[in-house]
């Protein structure tokens, strides 16, 4: 076991178990999660809520479709799923009901290819992904769907989801999310993910087709949103004037302002391809208004509206930036005529800068919801009574190594400061490693930028603890042949 758990005194059951706990706290799952929009899917590992890789369909699916599936949903359909210009899926959301299933196979198909890609890319055995695999849809079906329900009809709604999930089997976790789903999720992501965002703060997710806005309060959070207004120009409609801008911005901001101390708005997402824009035509404060913009600074609502303004002074007339001026300048009016807005937060794209480090991420928020509902599930677990035998001893030391390789091995091959502390059990500040140095001490000397070691200098530094060269299981497959066992017991 090594010098982190095998000592004398960690050796009753009492310590055992403790042991097992903390190890367990940072042995950080592995899962899959498909987040399926109208024109494409992301596919995901994350280990914990470390995203580990990603895949988009946009960009390979000619290795992630299957062919013959693929020709089977033409010859049925009557047109092709894959638009090959640019890889995204052609709208399918007014096919019949009875031809949903050429649709299934091509997805559900691409998901599993997809699934067994990231495992190969990463070598992560696919049964060490140890939890449901998870898909959440969006786009134009979403819309559809939904909207027959809430009209009374759930015909289409059942038969896509009890179908869907059928097709895709009892290994994977589904959901035809709603914009309510969906909003929410953006909320609890806003608000449980990022440290510095309080109770003071309004986030807005504004994409291409629709935008949802969230806040918090005493009784938890809320949110609204509008499945239309987004910032995406459509080709088939005219140009949206600034007075419908500041109606449809209103309907959302004006009611999401609940409690006084709300006085920040976080604009997010999309919209930061809109600010683009203002980069290109000179204008009185543009100096100014960039200076605070790139550097990602909170603005003033009448300085935002005062440099808008100007903007689409400058723009009057010209036809590439019609759209984006008229939908700032309603933005900005709006935010401006709300008097407990003081600041806000403008999104960077592009040339401008990256995207505001604001996580609105539904994928690692649902990897927090699981984690938070295991450890309420192993809170009521009771420790075993009666006597203690060298056989129970034998199984938690069984289980310590299991974890102990996992946590060294896992897919990230960096460790964290609260994993090395876990492995290093009690002796954290003792003097165990070469040079009489405590973990702890060594910790401080190796941790780069990130705040994580290496597998390699673990491997280097720590093996009197535990090491992967002196586990039964070789480094490369040590997840696949010990995350099952190790989070069996739990």
């Amino acid at each position: 076991m090594g010098a982190g758990a095998s000592s004398k005194a960690a050796e009753s059951r009492e310590q055992m178990i403790k042991v097992i706990k903390n190890l367990r706290d940072v042995a950080e799952p592995l899962t899959f999660i498909v987040d399926q929009g109208g024109g494409s899917f992301r596919a995901y590992i994350f280990s914990g809520l470390k995203q580990v890789i990603r895949i988009k369909s946009v960009n390979a699916w000619e290795t992630l479709m299957d062919k013959s599936t693929l020709a089977r949903y033409g010859e049925n359909i009557g047109s092709d799923l894959i638009n090959k210009a640019d890889g995204t899926f052609n709208d399918y959301s007014t096919i019949s009901a009875d031809k949903y299933q050429y649709v299934f196979d091509c997805l559900a198909t691409s998901y599993e290819n997809a699934f067994l890609e990231l495992c190969k890319t990463t070598k992560i055995a696919p049964e060490s992904i140890s939890n449901k695999r998870i898909v959440r849809q969006t786009g134009k079906i979403r819309t559809v769907l939904h909207s027959q329900k809430e009209k009374g009809n759930t015909d289409n709604f059942d038969k896509w989801n009890s179908e869907f999930e059928k097709r895709l089997g009892a290994g994977y976790d589904y959901k035809l999310l709603s914009n309510q789903d969906e909003a929410m999720l953006e909320s609890s992501a806003f608000f449980e993910l990022n440290d510095d965002v309080d109770d003071t703060f309004i986030g807005v997710g504004m994409g291409s087709s629709s935008t949802q806005v969230y806040g918090n309060y005493s009784k938890g959070h809320y949110c609204l949103f509008n499945s239309f207004c987004g910032v995406k120009a459509s080709k088939d409609k005219p140009t949206k004037e600034v007075s419908e801008w500041v109606n449809d911005f209103s309907a959302l901001f004006k009611p999401i302002f609940r409690v006084k101390k709300q006085n920040t708005i976080v604009l997010l997402n999309a919209i930061g391809y809109i600010f683009i824009k203002t980069t290109l035509p000179d204008y009185e404060g543009k100096e100014d208004f960039m200076a605070q913009l790139k550097a990602a600074e909170k603005i003033r609502p009448p300085d935002l509206l005062k440099w808008i303004t100007a903007y689409a002074a400058a723009v009057e007339g010209d036809s590439d930036h019609a759209w984006s001026s008229n939908l700032l300048l309603g933005l900005a009016q709006t935010l401006a005529s709300i008097p407990q807005c003081k600041w806000v937060y403008c999104e960077r794209k592009g040339d401008v800068g990256e995207s505001l480090d604001f996580s609105t991420s539904w994928s690692k928020y649902l990897i927090l919801k699981r984690l938070r509902a295991k450890i309420r599930q192993e809170a009521t677990i009771k420790a075993p009574t009666g006597r203690y035998t060298k056989e129970e001893r034998e199984g938690y030391k069984q289980q310590i190594r299991k974890l102990q390789t996992y946590i060294i091995g896992n897919a990230t091959r960096v460790l964290t400061l609260k994993q090395v502390q876990a492995l290093s059990c009690d002796k954290w500040d003792k003097k165990i490693l070469a040079g009489g140095k405590t973990p702890q001490q060594r910790f401080q000397e190796l941790k780069d930028e990130e705040g994580v070691i290496t597998q390699d200098q673990w491997e280097e530094n720590y093996s009197v603890i535990a090491s992967l060269r002196n586990s039964e299981t070789p480094v490369e497959s040590a997840p696949a042949t010990t995350t099952a066992a190790a989070w069996a017991d739990s």
